[in-house]
Order: C-alpha cells, then structure tokens, then sequence
C-alpha cells in the first residue's frame, strides 16, 4: 500500500476522518460507548470494527493503559479509534 503526501494528508486531517473518529449519537463510537460500559470491551469492539480482528494481548494492554491515563474519557477512546484509523493494517483492509 503505497498513497502519496496529500493522499495522507488528506486522510489524517480531513473532515471525514475527525467525525467518524468522534462520539456522537450516529458514529461507530457513540455506538460502541452506548452498547458497552467496560474499556476492555470497548477495545474489543473497535478492533473488530476497525481492523476485523480482536487485539493481542499485549495491544489490548497498552490500549487499555491508554485510555485510563486521566480516567476513560471518550477523548481517549476517540485519540485511539484515530490510531487505529491511521495504522497501514486498516488501509489494506479497506
């Protein structure tokens, strides 16, 4: 997978990437915080939504480390469904 600077660009701060990365009633996010309370199945879901796939254990634990730094804050979890969205993984699985 190869995509040029403002291809990159492009997916890192455009419009589309900041609001699907955020909780709202209608978002992935809002989903997943309505459907569950806990930050490991949070995590889960996630990877699952994103990548097709339950994280490793030790991806579950430094998500987890993550998202409890400060308490889990949905800024947290939307910084990591960024992560997530810019990892080489979900652009070839998409």
């Amino acid at each position: 997978f190869t995509s040029s600077i403002d291809q990159a660009l492009a997916v890192m701060n455009g419009e589309f990437t900041n609001r699907i990365s955020r909780v709202s009633e209608k978002s992935l996010l809002g989903r997943i915080f309505k459907e569950h309370r806990a930050a490991d199945d949070r995590i889960k879901e996630l990877y699952l939504a994103l990548l097709f796939r339950e994280p490793q254990a030790a991806e579950l634990q430094r998500a987890l480390e993550f998202v409890n730094s400060g308490g889990p804050t949905q800024r947290n979890f939307e910084d990591l469904m960024f992560a997530l969205l810019m990892t080489t993984e979900f652009a070839t699985n998409h």
